[in-house]
Parts: structure tokens; C-alpha cells; sequence
């Protein structure tokens, strides 16, 4: 859906503290860069006409931000 395929690997278990402030840091810029899709979605699918489907996605896009600025305290208080 994005233009582009990633792999999400389980290297928490087996890394060391810098490999997974690395991860998590990694993580939350990702997590981050999808935000702005999920808006362009939105506002697409408005477009087409479904109003209900682009709400949905807004409120989602709401909790998908507060969870983005928890990982991002997380990420504060491992560094």
C-alpha cells in the first residue's frame, strides 16, 4: 500500500541496549512517516465521497499519534 515492502524482525530479544535504542528510535520515525500517509488516505477517500471511512481513519490516526508520542517518551528515557 505504501510503495514499498519492509521486514519487521524480532532482534529485541537478542540485541544489546544501543541495537534496540536504535530499533525503537528507528521505530517511532517510521511509525511517524506513515502518519502522513494515513492522512493523504483520509483525505482521498473523502474525496471519494465516504465520509465515514475518512472519520474512522482520522479518529485512528488521532490514537496511532498518541501512541507515537508515548514510544517517542520511551525512546527519551532509554537514551
Amino acid at each position: 500500500m505504501c510503495g514499498y515492502e519492509h521486514e519487521h524482525r524480532n532482534i529485541a530479544s537478542t540485541a544489546g541496549r544501543e541495537e534496540v535504542t536504535a530499533l525503537l528510535e528507528f521505530t517511532v520515525k517510521h511509525n511517524i512517516s506513515h502518519t502522513g500517509e494515513l492522512s493523504e488516505l483520509a483525505e482521498k477517500i473523502k474525496e471519494f465521497g465516504n465520509t465515514k471511512a475518512a472519520e474512522k481513519i482520522l479518529s485512528a490516526l488521532e490514537e496511532y499519534n498518541k501512541g507515537n508520542e508515548l514510544l517517542g517518551e520511551a525512546l527519551e528515557a532509554v537514551k
